[in-house]
């Protein structure tokens, strides 16, 4: 007997990583002592970072399940300037994770296309 995949144990990521990809965007996963997060280098330099909040708020991460998905943060950086502009909080706001993935995917896709698109490498599309 074989198991059928089940999308709410599906990581939270790989709807990201995939429409991301889809749109055009390079997508690399990032860890460090206090988190996992995503990383959206720009050809201008910038980045956007991304990460995902568990339903509890107790986790920042990239690999808990869509059932714990709580919601999405997203933050544009560049390396000449100090400050990080958020541009996408969903955390609380009741959306469900395809409705909440999409917007997540838009409003990185609008702050690429301001600031010159993608910064992609050969490694970005294996």
């Amino acid at each position: 007997m074989t198991t059928q995949p089940n999308p709410a144990h599906d990581e939270v990521q790989t709807a990201a990583f995939a429409g991301l990809n889809a749109a055009g965007l390079a997508c690399t996963p990032q860890r460090d002592r206090a988190s996992e997060y995503a990383e959206v280098p720009l050809a201008d330099g910038s980045m956007i970072l991304f990460s995902g909040i568990t339903a509890d708020d107790k986790d920042v991460r990239m690999t808990h399940s869509v059932r714990e998905h709580g919601g999405w943060e997203a933050s544009w950086c560049s390396p000449t300037k100090p400050d990080v502009t958020h541009i996408y909080d969903s955390y609380g706001q009741g959306l469900s994770h395809e409705e909440d993935t999409a917007a997540l995917i838009a409003s990185i896709v609008e702050r690429a296309r301001e600031h010159e698109g993608s910064k992609r490498t050969d490694t970005d599309l294996a």
